[in-house]
């Protein structure tokens, strides 16, 4: 009541039974439900589950129920779903379904096909989710394996027209590489073939040069075990024992092998791939490789066939080209173009060259060389160590170098292997009638292992080749002998007519000489006085010099029919010091003059060392004045007038005279020699180089005429050695032996090494013998600390490692005081410059004398 008082209970019945009922239908349904189904509240708990999605995940009911359904959920899937059951609640759909993955309570995943709907209020407000979902993984997973084979197919099917696209064996071999490790997804793949008795890497993707360097070739019996046998290996980076440290710096941390095997059982080779990731080339992608192995080794077999059969065409074909080439070509430059051009290029030769040997075959004088771009050129000679022309010459043997950049036999030639990037080389001597004429060079711009086939093929390819290219050497004997003849025949009449010249001339020299006299007179005179100007004093000395020597042009036009005779006396001239002053009497002529009318003649002067030669000096220098005068006559625009002196022993002291005028055309060169004879009209007498002829006549020496229409002219003056050096030389040979001496021998050659020690011990003296540079230097320290220092060392020029030079750079550096002599098997003694002046007091030719050895 209104006190609080207990009166009564009332009660209020409602019936219930229909509720319950359905709570039980709806528990019935939640045990026998083949699919899981779970009511979720709307923080993302279920509250109610299915034994269906308990089975399904490995979880009890009363586990589900604590958790929310995110917790279940994989990672990668769950934001997916969250942001989906969030849209349910906001009202933004009704329903959705995915396909996600539940993570079990063991950790395995199962796939499930999800679908959620809301139940709601009157007033819209969610009050549960429902959620079903039907495991799928079976489904999933038969998916993914069907995936996986497509893959696997496309992979087989991207390999397979990889092989059949290309013909070529190398160009084969990457395709397929490249397909392999697209359909793998890994980053570094090599082939190996076996080739001969060498396992030999011919592609690879991804190896680093050092990783390469440690696999490029193996000998077949010593090549890896795993090579033959098809297998997967993996090791953390952190792990050791299973792959070599150059793999492990590259990062490698899986390794595959697919040996590449005929049905016959024969073993071509390996495809190998590798990856920096763990979990790179899973089983099944490694098994359809080794399934498809032997598709790829039949297809390399088949390749190998191929071109062999083409490799073998190729070599008829360039043997029948060489053998055309000795019957049709006759020069040698042709002969040696189509050797060059006929050996073919997909057999390995990127780059060959052909050398032909001097007269003494110690070194080549020809060099022609097709350079990788197909563009034949004539280079400078090649230079090869003298063990290596040993093996040419002597025991005429082929050499074969895998790295051209590392053996120092070629190191003087590694600019050129850099700018061509060549790499392998085989070199093959022609040979005719048991003599060594020449090389064949082929060089590879990749690294090759030359097979026995290649090397049967280059043989029989350089003994054509040598064969022509004699054939062509004969002929070009037979025809400068037939020129040597023709040019006999036309120096005897060429003295003939100067004969008659002289006999006609010989009544006007008397009225000459006395214009002369005069000029002489007074100059004679004038140069009494001691109070003239120094300039006044020259250009006296200088009229005085060319009244002289036209005094002496003029008693000589009688003498052009004979030769010098013996009283005629000869001094020592400069020749050097003749080209000067013929200048300076010219000047007018090649300065003044033209450039008074805007013309300009540039002189230059590229003098060498050279030694006095015996002569006249007033006929060399008025044989000068000839050429000069010639030269700008033939330069009416202006040009450049060169003079070049040099030594060519044995041949004698040369000086050129050329310049860059019109030149002259053969008929005009072939008749330049003939009294009178004239291209000049009016203003020419056609003498001027007839008695420069008669200047060498007389001082047995030679004149040569190289000319062109257009390209200038120059004339060449050969006047021979003096006879000093002979009788210097006598001289040497005939010196007494000198005191004892404590002598250190360098050479590279034991043989060399052995003369020159018996040679110096024959005249008393202590001698001490190197093998090679490095050697003789620490043999030169070693005495030098032990107080017993060597008197003289002579050293070899071309050694491997430390040639000559670097010798004596060595011993200088210790021992300044210590004569070098510089001791060389090249034929032509090398001019010392100023480097070598320092280092070496003198220079030797072999074979070596003992007179000039004393």
């Amino acid at each position: 009541d209104e006190q609080g008082e207990f009166i009564g209970v009332l009660s209020i019945v409602h019936e219930a039974t229909p509720g319950f009922r359905a709570f039980e239908v709806l528990q019935q349904v939640f045990t026998h439900a083949p699919i899981g189904i779970a009511l979720v509240g709307l923080d993302g708990r279920p509250t109610m589950v299915s034994e269906a999605l308990c089975r399904m995940l490995g979880y009890s009911s009363e586990e589900l129920t604590r958790m929310r359904f995110t917790e279940f959920t994989h990672p990668e899937d769950a934001e997916a779903d969250w942001s989906l059951f969030q849209e349910l609640l906001a009202g933004e759909r009704d329903s959705y379904t995915m396909r996600k993955r539940y993570i079990r309570e063991d950790g395995g995943i199962v796939h499930a096909l999800l679908s959620v709907g809301v139940v709601r209020d009157e007033q819209g407000k969610p009050l549960v989710i429902v959620g079903m979902a039907q495991d799928i993984t079976a489904q999933v997973r038969a998916e993914e394996e069907a995936q996986h084979h497509l893959r696997h197919l496309q992979a087989r099917n991207h390999i397979l027209s990889a092989i059949l696209e290309a013909a070529d064996l190398d160009e084969r071999l990457n395709r397929v590489l490249d397909a392999v490790l697209e359909a793998t997804g890994v980053e570094m793949g090599a082939i190996h073939l076996v080739e001969d008795d060498q396992v030999v890497l011919r592609a690879w993707r991804g190896l680093s040069d050092a990783f390469r360097a440690h696999v490029r070739v193996f000998q077949v019996a010593e090549a890896p075990y795993f090579m033959r046998e098809a297998e997967i290996v993996r090791e953390r980076l952190s792990e050791t024992g299973r792959f070599a440290d150059f793999a492990k710096r590259d990062g490698v941390q899986v390794r595959a092998s697919v040996p590449l095997v005929l049905p016959s059982g024969e073993w071509l080779g390996t495809l190998m791939l590798a990856s920096r990731r763990y979990e790179a080339l899973p089983e099944e992608d490694v098994q359809m490789l080794w399934d498809i192995g032997r598709q790829v080794a039949l297809a390399i077999h088949y390749a190998h066939l191929r071109q062999s059969a083409e490799e073998r065409l190729r070599r008829l074909t360039a043997l029948r080209e060489i053998d055309r080439a000795i019957i049709q070509k006759r020069s040698l430059p042709e002969v040696l173009q189509t050797v060059l051009e006929n050996v073919p290029l997909k057999m390995g030769a990127d780059a060959v060259a052909a050398s032909l040997l001097d007269e003494t075959q110690t070194r080549f004088q020809v060099f022609l060389m097709r350079l990788p771009n197909g563009q034949v050129v004539e280079e400078p000679a090649f230079d090869a160590a003298e063990s290596l022309l040993h093996q040419f010459v002597d025991r005429q043997e082929l050499v074969i170098i895998y790295d051209v950049n590392q053996d120092p036999r070629l190191q003087m030639h590694r600019e050129a292997f850099r700018n061509w990037r060549l790499f392998s080389y085989l070199g093959v001597p022609l040979i005719v009638q048991g003599e060594t004429i020449g090389v064949l060079h082929l060089f590879t711009t990749t690294p090759q292992v030359f097979s026995d086939e290649d090397v049967a093929f280059f043989r029989t390819l350089a003994g054509q080749a040598a064969i022509a290219l004699e054939n062509a050497r004969l002929f070009e004997r037979l025809q400068q002998s037939y020129e040597d003849l023709k040019r006999a025949q036309e120096q005897v009449i060429r003295q003939e007519r100067l004969r008659a010249l002289g006999e006609m001339a010989s009544g006007i020299v008397h009225d000459l000489n006395n214009v002369l006299s005069p000029v002489v007179g007074y100059a004679e005179l004038l140069l009494e006085r001691k109070d003239l100007p120094p300039d006044m004093r020259r250009y006296l000395e200088n009229i005085m010099t060319a009244a002289q020597d036209a005094s002496t042009i003029v008693s000589r036009l009688r003498h052009f029919y004979r030769q010098r005779s013996p009283g005629e006396p000869l001094v020592p001239v400069s020749l050097n010091a003749m080209v000067n002053e013929t200048l300076e009497l010219t000047r007018s002529r090649w300065k003044d003059i033209p450039q008074a009318q805007g013309i300009v003649v540039e002189v230059r002067k590229e003098l060498g060392e050279v030694p006095q030669v015996m002569g006249n000096p007033a006929e060399i220098r008025e044989a000068l004045t000839n050429l000069v005068l010639n030269a700008v006559d033939a330069m009416p625009e202006g040009g450049i007038l060169t003079f070049r002196t040099r030594l060519e022993p044995p041949r004698g002291v040369v000086v050129e005279v050329s310049d860059t005028g019109i030149g002259m055309d053969e008929e005009t060169k072939r008749r330049c020699l003939e009294p009178f004879f004239s291209t000049k009209g009016e203003t020419g007498t056609g003498m001027g180089l007839p008695m420069v002829y008669g200047v060498m006549q007389r001082h047995e020496g030679d004149l040569e005429i190289e000319s062109a229409p257009g390209q200038g002219t120059t004339v060449r003056l050969v006047f021979p050695l003096p006879e000093e050096v002979e009788a210097e030389a006598k001289v040497a040979e005939a010196l007494p032996s000198l005191a004892p001496l404590r002598i250190l021998c360098i050479d590279d050659d034991p043989g060399m090494r052995g003369l020159m020690k018996d040679l110096l011990k024959s005249d008393g003296h202590f001698v001490a013998t190197a093998e090679g540079g490095e050697a003789g230097v620490e043999a030169f320290r070693t005495a030098l600390e032990a107080r017993q220092p060597f008197d003289v060392v002579l050293t070899d020029l071309g050694m491997p490692f430390m040639d000559g030079l670097q010798v004596a750079r060595r011993v200088k550096a210790m021992s300044p005081q210590t004569p070098v002599i510089l001791v060389t098997g090249w034929q032509g003694i090398p001019s010392k410059g100023a480097e070598e002046s320092v280092l070496v007091d003198e220079v030797l030719g072999k074979p070596v004398k003992i007179g000039a050895l004393r």
